[in-house]
């Protein structure tokens, strides 16, 4: 396995884990001199708000046992809340530049895997990229890049993702991020953001307003899984549900994995194998059919298979 870091607008750290092309059986390809190794999938993790990258790598675990590519980002504070959402669509931009600037990772389709508002913050960019919007941030160098993600996504998954940014929601996200403890200081917390959100809404932009149209008019050009329980406590479930059900009558492909006994982003460690299986089916329902629509072989995870 290769494994390479680069950094994005802000300076945070992507990591990202290559393995080798894997290469056809023999007998199975013509001997024309030309490369016929068979290009891998790629899962994109966008991880939650504060998170470290030994826990994230948990989740890329189950990607690399698959065979697959594995990038790993955490965006900062400044895009998880930022003043203005152009600072988040910067980000996401990014991103998607270093993404781009690899075949390896692209040539074989991308699936985006989103964890709470900390990594579903990108997607209402990730979609108005795809579609052509906001060309006051991509230039025409960006476009390449821009091109080349869009034709190669085939999935999208949100773990404990999206929840609508209600004020005591984001400020209850922080004390847990930064494991504050209740008392003074929490309430402090609170407050403060409850003030910030408050002044953003009255002088620069009502941003949960903005997150969640960008959610319910997206346009991923994939289909759309999500996880979620009606345990967690960060997110809002009602806000969640409904925004499924909508994104089912506007026709997109969805899936749904839900329990009822987990806390925030702690699915995986209460019901594993479980949460395997349902990555796992990622193959079968996203990252196979853009391959057969690419004209490449399907990747069987029986083949690959590292667990």
């Amino acid at each position: 396995m290769e494994e390479y870091k680069k950094k994005t607008n802000t300076g945070d750290d992507v990591f990202i884990r290559l393995q080798k092309p894997k290469e056809p059986a023999p007998g199975t390809i013509p001997d024309d001199g030309q490369d016929h190794s068979l290009p891998r999938p790629t899962a994109v993790l966008l991880g939650w708000f504060a998170a470290k990258h030994k826990n994230l790598s948990k989740y890329g675990a189950i990607y690399e046992d698959m065979g697959y590519n594995v990038v790993q980002v955490i965006a900062p504070a400044s895009v998880v809340f930022p003043l203005k959402p152009q600072y988040t669509a910067a980000f996401t931009l990014s991103l998607l530049r270093i993404i781009a600037a690899d075949s390896h990772l692209t040539n074989g389709g991308i699936v985006f895997m989103m964890f709470s508002n900390g990594g579903a913050i990108n997607a209402p960019h990730l979609s108005r990229m795809f579609t052509g919007e906001y060309q006051e941030i991509i230039k025409a160098d960006d476009e390449p890049a821009v091109k080349t993600v869009r034709e190669a996504v085939a999935g999208i998954i949100f773990d404990s993702a999206p929840c609508y940014m209600r004020s005591h929601l984001g400020a209850r996200a922080i004390n847990e991020g930064l494991k504050l403890p209740e008392g003074i200081f929490s309430k402090l917390i609170l407050f403060a953001f409850t003030l910030w959100s408050l002044l953003q809404r009255l002088f620069i932009i009502n941003l949960p307003l903005y997150f969640w149209t960008g959610l319910r008019r997206a346009e991923y050009l994939c289909p759309e899984l999500y996880i979620y329980s009606t345990a967690d406590h960060l997110s809002d479930i009602p806000s969640l549900e409904a925004l499924v059900e909508e994104r089912k009558q506007q026709g997109k492909e969805v899936r749904v994995f839900r329990v009822e006994d987990a806390g925030h982003v702690m699915i995986l460690r209460n019901h594993h194998q479980k949460y395997v299986d349902t990555i796992r089916a990622v193959n079968d329902w996203g990252v196979n059919p853009y391959r057969s629509k690419a004209g490449l072989r399907p990747w069987l995870l029986q083949e690959n298979d590292k667990s």
